[in-house]
């Protein structure tokens, strides 16, 4: 070990504790996605307005299948919603995680320089 090497791993070894001391900030860097509010619920067409009562209605196939479709896309928004909510609450978990690491290290930190 050449006598650089040695100074500078003494000097490294007497700093140890305060280079091992430095505390990162927690960071969290997506939004919560929107609410399902914004998306547009369909609604059924009139056609259809007394077959909870009837049993029957005087919808075409195109207006039944229409509507079919406008349901269809619906649940598939909500579905990426539900995905995407569950992606953020887990970035949220691991910011919280974090943000716990960063408080303890800080402390610490802190109880260091005045031992």
């Amino acid at each position: 070990m050449s006598i650089r090497s040695l100074v500078l791993f003494l000097l490294v070894a007497s700093f140890s504790n305060k280079v091992l001391a430095y505390c990162s900030s927690p960071n969290i860097y997506s939004d919560a996605p929107d609410p399902p509010s914004s998306y547009l619920k369909p609604n059924p067409p009139y056609c259809l307005s007394g077959y909870q009562f009837s049993g029957s209605h005087t919808c075409s196939e195109w207006e039944i299948n229409s509507y079919i479709d406008q349901i269809n896309t619906y649940l598939s928004k909500l579905s990426s919603f539900v995905e995407d909510a569950e992606k953020f609450a887990n970035e949220a978990q691991d910011f919280v995680s974090e943000a716990i690491r960063y408080a303890n290290c800080e402390a610490k930190e802190v109880k260091s320089n005045i031992e």
